[in-house]
């Protein structure tokens, strides 16, 4: 397909909280998660809570498994690393996809450790050009939310591409459509599950058995349109993970975008 034909052309995103494939019967079951992944075939995936040589899941890299299973690329990102142990978040695509920034985000102090917090940031390249897409996961506490949101939309990442370039940003938020994070990212980006206008959306991923938290989100800037949305609530996706993933196809706007460069 040439560029010329971008209107046409659609990207499938998908982004999953994988619970390190753990299922809800606290069994670990990778193939489970592929499955899911299989069905709703999408052209890129951003995965949470991703592990890597972890006794406790026979010393499987999951992105590398997964991605395999998919005939994908992937990049794994570590955020919590002991010994030959990681976990993390992963991204795996169809299309070619290069780094832009891969970096932990604020965290609070306090007498406890807490989960290192991060964010991937990819460059796709589809037939109808450049897509930036961000992979997250943000911390549990109100406060902490507060400083990661802030860090993804400022200057260092963010700030100065939202206008310019097609942007996605996806994960879980640990953040619902109340919330002070939800309330400023739709300032300025577009929540997919909202923008598509499809009877019986938006509809809530966790927990995933009987879902009532809209906690992982799919965002897009002005440049993209949602055609069309897929919360799965069939046994397999109720059963891999403890959040159900979100799918979204999406097409090119007719408007004038600055196209990075490789």
């Amino acid at each position: 397909m040439r560029p010329d034909n971008k209107n046409s052309f659609s990207l499938k995103v998908m982004t999953y909280n994988v619970h390190s494939c753990i299922n809800i019967f606290g069994q670990f079951d990778t193939g489970k998660i592929v499955e899911v992944i299989q069905n709703l075939d999408p052209d890129v995936v951003a995965l949470q809570e991703v592990e890597s040589r972890k006794s406790r899941s026979n010393y499987i890299n999951q992105a590398r498994f997964i991605a395999r299973q998919l005939n994908m690329a992937y990049h794994f990102f570590p955020l919590v690393q002991v010994e030959d142990e990681k976990y993390g978040l992963a991204i795996m695509g169809k299309y070619p996809f290069f780094k832009v920034k891969y970096d932990r985000l604020s965290a609070l102090q306090t007498k406890f450790p807490r989960e290192t917090r991060g964010a991937m940031w990819v460059k796709i390249k589809t037939p109808a050009g450049y897509v930036n897409l961000i992979n997250t996961h943000f911390g549990l506490m109100k406060k902490e939310r507060k400083l990661q949101i802030r860090d993804l939309l400022g200057r260092k990442w963010l700030r100065h591409v939202m206008t310019k370039e097609p942007v996605i940003l996806c994960g879980d938020l640990n953040a619902g459509v109340f919330s002070p994070v939800y309330k400023r990212l739709v300032k300025d980006l577009s929540d997919a599950q909202v923008a598509v206008k499809q009877k019986g959306y938006p509809r809530p991923t966790f927990y995933s058995v009987s879902p009532f938290f809209r906690l992982d989100h799919i965002f897009v800037s002005a440049h993209l349109s949602p055609v069309e949305v897929v919360v799965p609530r069939y046994r397999i996706a109720k059963i891999a993970s403890d959040h159900l993933p979100i799918f979204c196809e999406l097409r090119f706007k007719s408007i004038k975008v600055d196209q990075c460069k490789a």
